[in-house]
């Protein structure tokens, strides 16, 4: 394995955990792309980086690439998460590794660009997440995945991560998925093997993020692009209830949704009418179950979904 190997890959932080925390690992990793340049850091650069004074790191080798293992299950098999199959077209196959949580977590999304209020929110959600025992899920694709896969690992929240591409697929999420701990957390896709992430895999992962998910906070309603649409119309149509804090953006009735979607190049209009009303409700009332701000906290909210 060469020593330009990046940091946050999987295997060069489980080599990493032999000798600093899981913290100065991230510090680190903001600094320093690659194996080479952390082994050549002097022991000044490193006390400066991690405001404590440090020895030089005697790194050993660049590690070996860890062999991706995982389990499959089809829409057949009892392994298979009942959830799926209420999806419509539901996923033939799941691949995943790690531990799947035992019962529903919460899903937090947002469009591709989070401003700083949806990153705090994001923050919040997992803290509260966590001080319940719900698991997080999150869909690699959205603009807070980051920041939640992070904020997981400072509060003890168990995470599930849902890729748009097969498992084995080397790809911008070896970053986030590096730091998960296997006897906790979980990475999972719908996409088989050796594919690459699509469109429709980006779409599908949401879904299926929504699905595994006892509620679904949309953290920011995004329409500056593909990515963000596609995100809002994954939640707006499952059948979750749909937690939104209040200003997350004009997303009060279906009737302004569906006219700010359909003008796209996507045909969301006919799936949104061809979708159940939400919870019973007429299609033209609100679309957002739980407006957080609004009398109701989303620390209530959750505590209720964790029963």
């Amino acid at each position: 394995m060469s020593r330009s190997v990046p940091i946050t890959a999987a295997a060069s932080v489980s080599a990493l955990r032999c000798v600093l925390d899981d913290p100065d690992i991230r510090v680190l990793a903001r600094r320093y792309s690659t194996w080479n340049q952390l082994a050549d850091a002097s022991a000044l650069d490193l006390s400066a980086l991690l405001q404590r004074p440090v020895q030089a790191l005697n790194l050993p080798p660049a590690p070996p690439p860890a062999a991706v293992r995982w389990q499959d299950a089809s829409w057949t098999d009892p392994l298979f998460p009942a959830a799926l199959n209420g999806l419509d077209p539901a996923p033939a196959l799941l691949s995943w590794t790690g531990a799947l949580p035992a019962r529903p977590g919460i899903a937090v999304l947002s469009g591709p660009y989070p401003s700083p209020q949806t990153l705090q929110t994001t923050c919040s959600a997992v803290a509260s997440a966590a001080a319940l025992g719900l698991a997080v899920i999150v869909d690699a694709g959205s603009g807070n995945a980051s920041a939640a896969v992070s904020a997981a690992g400072e509060s003890g929240a168990s995470v599930v991560v849902v890729l748009p591409h097969g498992l084995d697929v080397p790809s911008a999420s070896s970053a986030l998925t590096a730091w998960l701990d296997p006897a906790r957390d979980a990475v999972v896709s719908a996409v088989p093997a050796g594919r690459p992430a699509t469109e429709a895999g980006r779409v599908l992962a949401t879904r299926v993020a929504c699905a595994l998910a006892g509620s679904v906070l949309v953290c920011q309603m995004g329409l500056e692009s593909g990515t963000g649409r596609d995100i809002l119309l994954a939640a707006l149509t499952s059948s979750r209830p749909l937690i939104a804090p209040e200003g997350t953006g004009p997303v009060d009735t279906a009737a302004w949704a569906m006219g700010a979607l359909t003008g796209t190049h996507r045909p969301y209009g006919p799936l949104l009418h061809a979708a159940p009303p939400r919870h019973g409700r007429d299609p033209d009332t609100s679309m957002v179950d739980v407006l957080i701000g609004a009398g109701r906290t989303l620390e209530s909210e959750l505590a209720l979904l964790a029963g």
